[in-house]
């Protein structure tokens, strides 16, 4: 599924496959038999609610203190006008984008808060999951604002079919033509196919014991030439181009 990303300059924002519509979820083909359909949700809250829900846990043994107290409340005042100067040129910037008109108001809403898609794909030997991966990128390139927003895609693949990872890379390529910076991360393996889809990425990001490589097609033809041979059975090969069997 396609999940939302968080950092302290990005939006984050998740997608999640439904049976039934929920909340404003996107359209989906009308032919197809078993639609797919994406909800939105931000993942800012969740770890805002993890940080909140740990200093609830968390025992502090000075809290009584009358210099931590104040140490407390002078930390609190320092923050706030911190927040309220950047607030401030926040919106001067805004101001200056706004009298030049150069920029919508959307386009100037996700300049200072740009969004980071995040992709988590485990491929198989079909890519089972290339219906998915097509909905999720045809979504991110329509609601996606080029030069701003990224996606991190986290690939796990040993490989597989040529043709289906070919059409899987494609898909990723289409990011990159949209103008959206593209960030491939391997946590375990990238191989064959998963290594040519990862290869698409502006940036590759993998974890130090990640299997990176091995990219190509690899077959296994037994040869029976002696048999046919032994046994004086002829074998004629038509084909009906120069290039139609370059290996015989």
């Amino acid at each position: 599924c396609l999940l939302g990303w968080c950092s302290c300059c990005f939006s984050c924002v998740s997608t999640a496959v439904v049976d039934v519509a929920a909340g404003a979820p996107l359209p989906s083909s009308s032919g197809d038999q078993k639609r797919i359909k994406l909800k939105f949700r931000r993942l800012n809250d969740e770890f805002q609610g993890a940080q909140d829900a740990l200093n609830h846990v968390h025992f502090d043994v000075a809290g009584d203190m009358k210099e931590i107290q104040t140490a407390k409340k002078k930390e609190h005042k320092n923050k706030e006008q911190e927040e309220k100067q950047q607030k401030k040129l926040l919106e001067q910037h805004i101001q200056t984008d706004l009298k030049r008109g150069t920029l919508s108001v959307s386009d100037i809403r996700r300049k200072y808060r740009p969004i980071a898609f995040y992709i988590k794909f485990d491929g198989d030997l079909l890519v089972s999951t290339l219906d998915l991966l097509t909905k999720q990128v045809s979504t991110i390139v329509n609601v996606g604002k080029a030069n701003i927003d990224q996606v991190i895609v986290v690939l796990s693949s040993p490989g597989g079919s040529v043709s289906s990872y070919g059409l899987a890379s494609s898909q990723l390529v289409r990011i990159r033509k949209a103008g959206i910076k593209l960030v491939i991360c391997v946590d375990t393996v990238a191989a064959s196919g998963g290594y040519m889809m990862a290869s698409v990425g502006d940036v590759v990001c993998a974890a130090p014991f990640a299997m990176i490589g091995s990219i190509g097609v690899v077959t296994q033809i037994p040869n029976f030439h002696r048999f046919l041979d032994k046994n004086s059975i002829d074998a004629f090969l038509f084909t009906a181009g120069k290039y139609k069997r370059t290996v015989d």
